[in-house]
């Protein structure tokens, strides 16, 4: 999942407006902030090690929950960072495929190899966080505006065509190793 994890932060902006939508988006992309930092100090984490696997997920709810918790004083908003990361793994699961822990079991649906499966189900859990966001009184008259939700649509439609044509476009590190390149969404 990639533009689906906005469509569940905004969702979760519309039923929690506490905290700001950006920290809300960045928790839910937390994970793969954390991929594309290590693919850029060329660290390699085939199958989301560093980022997904569930020892790196406790680290990540226990720094950006507590960060969170602190900045905005209050531990709800601690509790809602918490569920951005745990949900954007539940979301891979169903998209992707990732490794639990070093050395444990790779699991996941892997709805990447149909690229029209993944765009639907991507575009609907967009569409109805946006929708969301769009009818709460606490709206974000930015995100919540048509042409967002357009470009939202037109990320993934060009993320799931990259990958169908040239192969995953998300980074990992691991440079040219073939087999965690191919499954390390």
């Amino acid at each position: 999942m990639i533009v689906g994890h906005i469509g569940i932060a905004l969702a979760a902006r519309a039923r929690w407006p506490r905290v700001p939508l950006v920290a809300v988006v960045i928790a839910s992309l937390a994970p793969d902030i954390v991929d594309f930092v290590t693919a850029a100090l060329h660290i390699c984490g085939p199958q989301g090690l560093y980022s997904h696997s569930l020892p790196a997920i406790a680290i990540e709810v226990v720094v950006l929950g507590g960060a969170a918790a602190l900045w905005r004083r209050s531990p709800a908003a601690g509790s809602l960072v918490v569920a951005m990361v745990v949900l954007h793994l539940v979301a891979d699961y169903i998209t992707g495929v990732k490794i639990l822990w070093a050395g444990g079991p790779v699991v996941g649906l892997d709805l990447y190899s149909r690229p029209l499966a993944d765009f639907a189900l991507e575009a609907m859990v967009t569409f109805i966080g946006w929708r969301m966001l769009r009818s709460s009184p606490v709206r974000d008259r930015w995100a919540s505006t048509p042409i967002v939700l357009a470009l939202l649509f037109a990320v993934q439609a060009a993320l799931d065509a990259a990958s169908y044509v040239i192969g995953p476009v998300k980074p990992n590190g691991c440079g040219a190793v073939p087999s965690a390149v191919s499954t390390a969404r």
